[in-house]
């Protein structure tokens, strides 16, 4: 239900926030959008700039899915995503629809001193990981086959 999901993510929030003192006016936002927590990030919608630099995620267009994202297939020999992964890709997009309709520019290229990175598994198939810093949310979410040299 809804309010068990919103008092969910909030207890995550404040539990979040109490690791560390924020670096950042909006850093719970940068953590929210890294675990892909859609719930939180269309809740709170802050009055913000959606191509700040965060020193870890880079801008928030990185930082969806920062955390990892961890998606499973069934089916052999033809793959097909699972109902969870299935909900996780939607809310993947749902992040980036929400940021870009925020003014998220997606060529912002991300300082070289941003220390995060993107790690995209598919179980027992694919394992990827890919530094921010120097990238473009373009460059980085372009699966690599179509990838300039």
């Amino acid at each position: 239900s809804t309010a068990v999901a919103v008092a969910a993510g909030l207890a995550w929030l404040k539990w979040s926030r109490s690791l560390k003192v924020e670096e950042l006016p909006h850093e719970w936002m940068f953590t929210a959008l890294a675990h892909s927590r859609k719930d939180i990030v269309l809740k709170g919608d802050p009055d913000m700039s959606w191509n700040e630099v965060h020193p870890r995620f880079g801008t928030p267009l990185h930082s969806i899915g920062a955390a990892g994202i961890c998606l499973k297939v069934e089916g052999h020999p033809t793959y097909d995503w699972t109902l969870e992964s299935a909900a996780c890709i939607k809310d993947l997009f749902s992040l980036f629809e929400f940021a870009l309709q925020r003014g998220a520019d997606p060529n912002v290229v991300c300082p070289r001193t941003c220390t995060g990175s993107i790690k995209f598994v598919v179980k027992d198939i694919y394992d990827l990981e890919e530094p921010v810093a120097g990238r473009s949310p373009i460059s980085l979410w372009l699966p690599p086959s179509q990838r300039g040299a």
